[in-house]
């Protein structure tokens, strides 16, 4: 199981926002969340509430195992995207597809043309593994 600074990371990164966002936003100093980010304090359970809060997941994301977590950020990603965009991308396995296609949705690119770059993207990925 990854660790809970670890895992705070992931959901940071998946969220897109910096440490320094999320401190701001927990009213809480950015040597704080950079020590919880990379296991040096541990946080009590009303912290993690803030934290599950602010960042609108559930707070047993923190503690669940690396599938499950996996799981729920994947979901958690997918539920901002339209509902063609889902399907497409859930026919791929999840993974960079699923970050590219939710970075590119909140552009002005329509679905189709999400589904374009992601396919583009996936096939220089496949040629260039060859």
């Amino acid at each position: 199981m990854d660790s809970f600074g670890n895992r705070l990371k992931q959901i940071l990164k998946s969220k897109g926002m910096t440490q320094k966002r999320f401190s701001e936003l927990v009213g809480k100093e950015d040597a704080y969340i950079s020590k919880v980010c990379n296991d040096k304090f541990n946080v009590s359970l009303d912290t993690l509430l803030q934290f599950a809060s602010v960042l609108e997941v559930s707070p047993d994301i923190f503690l669940k195992d690396d599938d499950a977590a996996g799981n729920d950020m994947v979901k958690d990603a997918l539920r901002d995207l339209s509902p063609d965009l889902k399907e497409f991308i859930r026919k791929r396995p999840n993974g960079p597809w699923l970050v590219l296609a939710k970075d590119l949705s909140e552009t002005d690119l329509t679905p189709d043309q999400v589904k374009k770059v992601v396919e583009l993207w996936e096939e220089t990925v496949r040629n260039n593994r060859l």
